[in-house]
């Protein structure tokens, strides 16, 4: 049995996570993966706030360290590993991600965007990380040039698929999976 592994890409909550969530309820055993989830584990070790700071700054100094593909590699093992048919990945930023991932049979890239206030208006009201609640659009905006979200534009222009997901629709989705 082939696996299918919808890869999700776009800027801050432009509804990858929503999109995983789709996936996932439409199929039965699907393993869910988010790049954040090493670095949520390694701040949780070390008794650190899941702040989109801490976040950042992890992902940078680990690839600085171990290699820009790092959590590809993550990602990768753990897909490769898993004996069910359907995977969903959440967060795809860098090039060498999907440069990586795209050595596993059955990888689709999928864009996901929204207009910038609409992203925002998201992420105070989800408050997923510390500070969202009273983050500013100014500050929403900068977090967008973190070196963290810098190639995001060039990996969505290799995107399988676009998304727009300015109203949470997500029919298209409905009849890839």
């Amino acid at each position: 049995m082939a696996k299918k592994i919808f890869a999700f890409t776009g800027p801050i909550h432009a509804g990858k996570t929503q999109s995983c969530s789709f996936v996932d309820l439409k199929l039965n055993n699907v393993l869910r993966l988010r790049f954040s989830d090493p670095l949520r584990d390694v701040l949780d070790i070390l008794h650190q706030e899941h702040s989109r700071q801490n976040l950042q700054w992890l992902s940078t100094v680990l690839r600085k360290r171990f290699g820009q593909d790092l959590l590809a590699k993550i990602i990768y093992e753990k897909v490769r590993n898993f004996k069910g048919e359907f995977v969903t990945v959440d967060g795809v930023r860098r090039l060498p991600d999907i440069k990586y991932l795209k050595r596993l049979t059955g990888f689709i890239l999928i864009a996901v965007d929204a207009p910038a206030k609409i992203r925002w208006q998201r992420l105070v009201q989800h408050r997923e990380n510390l500070g969202d609640k009273q983050k500013t659009f100014e500050q929403f905006l900068q977090d967008q040039k973190q070196e963290s979200e810098q190639q995001i534009q060039q990996v969505m222009e290799q995107a399988d698929y676009q998304i727009n997901n300015a109203y949470n629709n997500l029919d298209f989705l409905e009849s890839e999976i």
